[in-house]
């Protein structure tokens, strides 16, 4: 006989199970009504031309039922999204095992409350499904719609800012000599703010590994104000409408460069957004403390994940004389930087395209085709840097305490990129012709 303790432990995984059901047909919605070329597959999507009835719209079940719609969408559509529905089932419990009933990403040493693995654990399955459904996009489309990366980015900033122990922990003081009775001898619900301070509660901050600095605290410290403020104003920026036309020449290029940015639509939306941002981050900066710790370097992890990939995207575009990576790829780049800061957003730099190779060598020789879309690689090193966490960043973390060494090593790196890159394209251009010969 099942006890009601076993009852009602066994309810909640199946309710988890539902939760990942229900969210998996979100997925599938998100992926079919907010990609660049809107098809209404999904039940639940506006505007759709055939009608369905409640029992399509059951997750997973809905699928078998709506295979009488192949000659619109195609052979097996179906299959992906019920194979969705049904990971996402599995994957939702999976996660909350992994991150509160095991606690995983946590140091051992480091005191985490109920509250905090609770608020993580919703705050990276909403995440970890956003980078699902731009995935599926980009895969289809070859784009990653800003319907899905925009949100993502206000919502890494807005959880660093609101509850900035969810974000990822840093290793703690005790794991390099502090007693651990100064760990465990106040309750861990007790932990914001003051206690935090106190007792050295480590997030990934800006400055981790090292200690987080005084002078880049919140009031009265105005510096990191202003440049949190022109972090945000720069994002802003950078989604504006910047088209540029070098063939009119550098004086009408210009007029027409700030003509379509004050004319566009975007631009007073985005201006409106920059204001209202500029004074959450001014509340922010007031309150101080862990929320401004988190908000500051979560805009940083911003800056740099836009930053390194747009300097990438410029040089290829330079080198190979074509697109290296879609502005798409920037955006979500910024968006993973909120989450996972500034060190994180290198780390799936240099561990998305070891994803990536393997798959890509496959794709070439099977499809004879070498662009893949890259958005889902970024994904899913992001994805492995958050789940494998405690096991990552102690191997990466004496390289982060190299400092202004680190700094310099990475723009060198960048500097042997073009001339790299003009040797890939040369080597690309002698094969295309010595294949073109050879079919003659």
């Amino acid at each position: 006989m099942v006890s009601p303790a076993e009852f009602f432990y066994l309810g909640g995984w199946i309710l988890l199970a539902a939760v990942g059901l229900w969210l998996g047909a979100v997925i599938n919605w998100a992926v079919y009504e907010l990609a660049y070329q809107r098809r209404p597959i999904s039940p639940w999507c506006f505007g759709r031309s055939h009608s369905v009835t409640w029992v399509d719209r059951l997750p997973m079940v809905g699928w078998f039922f709506l295979r009488r719609e192949e000659s619109l969408w195609g052979r097996r559509f179906w299959l992906r999204p019920l194979l969705v529905e049904g990971a996402t089932a599995v994957a939702v419990p999976a996660l909350y095992h992994w991150e509160v009933v095991q606690q995983a990403l946590d140091f051992p040493t480091q005191p985490v409350d109920g509250v905090t693995l609770h608020v993580r654990w919703i705050f990276h399955t909403i995440f970890l499904s956003i980078l699902a459904a731009g995935s599926l996009i980009d895969i289809d489309e070859r784009t990653l719609p800003d319907g899905l990366t925009l949100p993502g980015t206000l919502l890494g900033l807005a959880v660093a800012a609101a509850y900035p122990w969810a974000i990822l922990p840093d290793i703690p003081a005790s794991s390099w000599g502090l007693p651990r009775e100064e760990w465990t001898s106040f309750l861990a619900w007790q932990i914001p703010a003051e206690m935090a301070a106190a007792h050295d509660f480590r997030i990934l901050q800006v400055a981790s590994p090292h200690a987080w600095p005084p002078r880049w605290g919140g009031a009265p410290h105005l510096s990191p104000l202003i440049l949190a403020a022109a972090l945000w104003w720069l994002w802003c920026f950078a989604l504006m409408d910047r088209r540029w036309y070098p063939r009119l020449g550098l004086r009408r290029a210009w007029g027409y460069f700030w003509a379509r940015l004050l004319r566009s639509q975007i631009t007073h939306w985005l201006f409106a957004v920059g204001v209202v941002g500029s004074l959450v981050i001014t509340a922010v900066w007031i309150v101080g403390g862990l929320h401004w710790q988190g908000l500051f370097s979560a805009l940083v992890g911003l800056a740099v994940g836009v930053g390194v990939v747009w300097i990438v995207r410029l040089v290829g575009w330079w080198a190979l004389r074509k697109e290296a990576m879609g502005f798409g790829d920037v955006i979500l780049m910024g968006m993973l930087g909120t989450v996972v800061g500034w060190q994180g957003v290198l780390i799936i730099f240099f561990l998305a395209p070891v994803v990536a190779l393997g798959f890509g060598i496959l794709h070439a020789l099977f499809y004879r085709e070498t662009v893949i879309p890259y958005g889902p690689f970024l994904c899913l090193a992001a994805a492995l840097l958050i789940l494998f966490w405690r096991t990552v960043w102690p191997g990466v973390e004496p390289i982060f305490r190299l400092g202004w060494t680190l700094a310099l090593v990475l723009g060198g790196c960048l500097l042997l990129l073009p001339p790299l890159l003009v040797v890939v394209r040369l080597m690309r251009e002698l094969i295309e012709s010595a294949v073109h010969h050879a079919s003659r």
